[in-house]
């Protein structure tokens, strides 16, 4: 019988380290885990990992293994700690992937000098190591993520972007029938597919030898956009900021064509790029190759309004099921071998000094441009911890030209490969074109602020925060947001999310008591400390407004921890019986039909499920999804103010899931005539007149009309007449309802329309459901005249031509959404 290793052994170690690989930063969680899962070796290897955030933090802590003495602060905001997680992981294989050339080098010299190696004894005796020059295996400085002195490229190029709290305005796109239409829809992706099969493809010029360009002023520019004209493909790429602005900065852009490089400094010339640039990626007779083109693309159109038409995208066969389904895993391992067996002793002989984890997460806005930071890659082609994985040798690019000067290349390789292995019935590279364009197809939209816009916080669900607390993390957001957008800076440099849930969590009265959270850290909460704390103090009033979204995230978080216990459960009685055996015991038992034994029969069950045969596999089918619950949004409009406030508080009940609203206004009780004397516009046909016996079908109700002397219009009025058959029935009682209204001076009824009108309410037995303050920081602002009270949403009308202001609206959208939780509420008992 074989000894048990020693803790000292070499066969221990081993061991030791290959769980340490397989738990640690090269364990892959992409697209392709439901793939690997299957294997049973790789899944096993999952089961240590634990929780992903305390994960990510161990990675973020291996000081040993990436060979510092501080480990790294692990970023707060989510994006930030994906980009942190990357650059240590990328850090970490080029170690090792230097380490070991290291190793080989040296074990070559050996042999050629005769030398031979020592052996391990089986005693365990010492192993000969080879050391390595420290100053040969460092990685250059990272360059920081963000440098505080650089001066703003708003400030120093005069880029002027648009923050305002509405949807971006596509003004590139044609429109039809109101609906923004991408060129892509007018063309057949089928026509893009360059069916052409060359014999191989032609290597490209050494990179010495390759005429290179760094274009930063105007007339560079345009000698650059005269040579793209006359070329039929393209690779590109681009560096992006997105820490020190709103939105989000292009930096450079960087192109290749068969014979030139160019890296163009899209800071310096952002007015020319969209101008020149935008018909040559529109034009669908010239192949645009990328690599992970998805935020590429959405930077393009934003900064540039710039569409692509005509793309491949090389990450696409990576990202695709396809080659997994119909090749297998041992065709998909030698298409992708395939791909990087080139010849190039140029690629080769580079391998070894990649140090593309330095300039990954680097701030691009620095100018000039370091030599370095054009020298070394920003990031790698292809997904290096999934291919170092795989493949020792594999090959990467580590000039910044290389992110884009081999990607025609190795578009020419992957072509061919995905022709040849094409069939009538499947057709590999038009998927990977079809994917490429469904990217393309995707447009960007900017952060729109909302009353709930909090409550998606990375954090908040699992801070367990009471209604106090939640009130002051609303404030914050809303002026975070301001600041962010009247400055032009990202959320995440004014208040990260965990500073913010902080200082809600300790609601500091003074700022001695704040300074402590955002000294040295957070400059521009710095210069409001005032401001901060008062906000703090009117947030603490505004409490009561959050009880209900407090309860509502207990809940939430109580479901959840409920949830994962049972998933737990599973997982535990599962292993269980795997441990105990089949039958669910040490023994199997008797009276249980024993299952056949013989080796197919046991291969057939131990095999993983193909992937093609997932879909077929039968289950329950899925109950019908419950009806929405319906709020009524009952409503008279002479002059269009209300109906305005109906449509927009539609907006918000519709925002909340299950819960749909319903337009209905009240019948007119004047003849056309006089309507037509007091120029009143006609009604909106689309929206239906209402009956007193349809309000039985509403789960809640909002009323809105004029007022006429402090009271509801005849209109409403007569309306309610009509219900006195419900009244008998008592049929209305027990359903929510609130109101808004219009007026048309200052302190002519925006309180009193709405009081006077609870008298209809009472005498049916419905509950009435008053805004309050929830509004927030809106309800309290004194410079601007706003409709709305504590009773519900408002407009002043004037003399009729003032139309409802943005406050306005956004507080019926308000209301709307308000309601729509309380009878989502309401609904659940």
């Amino acid at each position: 019988m074989s000894e048990e290793p020693t803790s000292s052994s070499p066969l221990k170690e081993e061991a030791d380290s290959r769980r340490a690989v397989v738990s640690g930063p090269l364990a892959y969680s992409g697209e392709s885990l439901h793939f690997f899962s299957n294997f049973g070796d790789f899944k096993s290897s999952l089961k240590g990992i634990g929780e992903s955030e305390s994960f990510s933090r161990g990675i973020a802590a291996l000081d040993t293994i990436l060979g510092i003495k501080k480990p790294p602060r692990f970023p707060e905001d989510l994006d930030d700690a994906s980009a942190s997680l990357a650059v240590l992981e990328d850090e970490f294989l080029c170690r090792l992937a230097i380490s070991m050339d290291e190793f080989k080098r040296s074990r070559e010299e050996k042999e050629a000098e005769g030398a031979k190696d020592e052996t391990v004894s089986a005693s365990g005796s010492s192993v000969n190591v080879t050391m390595k020059d420290k100053r040969m295996i460092a990685v250059p400085p990272r360059v920081p993520f963000h440098i505080p002195t650089i001066p703003r490229p708003q400030d120093v190029y005069k880029i002027r972007v648009n923050n305002n709290n509405q949807p971006f305005d596509h003004v590139w796109l044609d429109t039809g029938d109101g609906n923004m239409i991408h060129p892509l829809l007018k063309l057949s992706v089928a026509d893009f597919v360059d069916r052409k099969s060359e014999s191989e493809p032609v290597e490209p010029l050494h990179l010495e030898s390759t005429p290179f360009k760094l274009v930063e002023t105007w007339n560079d520019f345009e000698m650059v956009v005269a040579k793209l004209r006359h070329v039929d493909e393209l690779a590109v790429d681009l560096e992006h900021n997105h820490y020190r602005s709103f939105q989000g900065l292009t930096c450079l852009m960087q192109i290749s064509t068969r014979d030139e490089d160019f890296v163009i400094d899209t800071l310096k010339l952002r007015i020319y790029i969209g101008m020149y640039l935008r018909e040559i990626f529109k034009d669908p007779s010239k192949r645009k190759v990328m690599h992970g083109a998805d935020r590429d693309i959405i930077w393009l159109q934003r900064d540039f309004g710039i569409y692509i038409c005509n793309l491949f995208d090389t990450g696409q066969l990576f990202l695709s099921f396809t080659l997994y389904r119909h090749q297998g895993y041992c065709k998909w391992k030698e298409i992708v071998w395939s791909i990087f067996c080139v010849t190039s002793v140029e690629l080769r002989q580079t391998r070894s000094k990649l140090f593309l984890c330095s300039y990954q997460s680097a701030d691009w806005r620095l100018r000039p441009i370091p030599h370095e930071m054009l020298k070394y890659s920003m990031k790698s082609i292809f997904p290096y911890h999934f291919l170092k994985f795989i493949f020792p040798d594999n090959l990467l690019l580590k000039y910044a030209r290389e992110d884009t000067h081999y990607l025609l290349y190795i578009y020419d390789h992957m072509k061919r490969i995905l022709l040849a292995e094409s069939s009538d019935g499947n057709d590999l590279i038009l998927e990977v074109y079809k994917r490429s364009s469904t990217i393309c197809l995707q447009l960007y939209k900017k952060e729109i602020f909302t009353n709930t816009s909090f409550l998606n916080i990375y954090g908040l669900r699992d801070a367990d925060l009471n209604a106090t607390q939640l009130a002051v993390v609303s404030a914050l957001y809303q002026w975070r947001d301001y600041i962010a957008r009247e400055q032009d800076e990202s959320t995440g440099y004014i208040l990260p999310n965990k500073t913010l849930i902080e200082i809600a969590k300790q609601m500091p009265p003074l700022p001695g008591a704040l300074i402590p959270l955002v000294m040295f850290k957070h400059p521009v909460v710095e210069q409001h400390l005032s401001t901060v704390i008062e906000i703090i103090k009117n947030s603490i009033g505004n409490a009561f407004s959050f009880e209900m979204i407090a309860r509502q995230l207990k809940l939430e978080r109580i479901e959840a921890v409920s949830h994962k216990l049972s998933g737990d459960y599973e997982i535990f009685m599962g292993l269980t019986r795997h441990a105990m055996g089949k039958g669910g015991g040490c023994v199997p038992s008797k009276k249980r039909r024993q299952a056949a034994t013989s080796e197919k029969t046991a291969a057939a069950r131990d095999a993983p499920i193909p992937i093609e045969d997932r879909s077929s596999v039968e289950t329950t089918p899925a109950p019908p999804p419950p009806a929405k619950l319906k709020v009524f949004i009952v409503f008279y409009s002479m002059y269009g103010h209300v109906e305005g406030l109906a449509k927009r508080m539609k907006t918000g009940v519709d925002g909340v899931e299950g819960v749909e609203g319903v337009l209905y206004r009240v019948p007119e009780t004047l003849p056309a005539e006089i309507l037509e004397q007091m120029k009143a516009p006609p009604n909106d046909l689309s929206i239906p007149e209402i009956s007193a016996a349809e309000l039985v079908e509403a789960d809640g109700i909002l009323f809105g009309f004029p007022t006429r002397f402090g009271s509801m219009a005849a209109q409403m009025k007569a309306f309610f007449d009509t219900t006195g058959q419900l009244w008998r029935e008592q049929k209305l009682a027990g359903k929510p309802a609130g109101f808004f209204v219009s007026t048309g001076t200052q302190g002519g009824g925006q309180e009193t329309t709405a009081w006077t009108a609870i008298t209809q309410l009472a005498h049916h037995g419905m509950l009435f459901v008053p805004i309050g303050y929830t509004f927030g920081a809106g309800m309290f602002k004194m410079d601007e005249i706003r409709g709305g009270s504590p009773y519900g949403a408002g407009v002043f009308a004037g003399d009729g031509t003032r139309t409802p202001s943005d406050v306005e609206y956004a507080f019926a959208e308000h209301q709307g959404r308000y309601m729509a939780n309380v009878v989502k509420t309401l609904g659940h008992h």
